[in-house]
């Protein structure tokens, strides 16, 4: 697997907490939403569960910058699976060939 996507490595406060859990093995890759609560404490629960949807690289609909990569089958349909239940990794260098 490749190094991060600059995407990750310049992002801001919320993706670099996640960036150095992932580092630290506080948050295993592929993670839910769930996981990444219990390794970055002290956000919104809407953060938690919408933010790596919104900033994913196969949501269909993006209009912000990818920073996560899902990992499942095919692409999500809206709200199946639940936003709560999707897995994703963080976005790597060969994510956007």
């Amino acid at each position: 697997m490749s190094d991060f996507h600059p995407n990750v490595l310049n992002g801001k406060q919320f993706i670099q907490e996640i960036l150095r859990a992932v580092r630290l093995g506080k948050l295993k890759e592929p993670f839910k939403p769930c996981d990444i609560k219990n390794a970055v404490p002290g956000w919104d629960e809407k953060t938690y569960n919408l933010f790596p949807w919104k900033h994913c690289l196969q949501n269909p609909s993006i209009e912000t910058t990818p920073l996560f990569y899902y990992v499942g089958k095919g692409v999500p349909q809206p709200r199946k699976p639940p936003y709560k239940d999707r897995k994703y990794r963080l976005l790597r260098d060969d994510d956007m060939y």
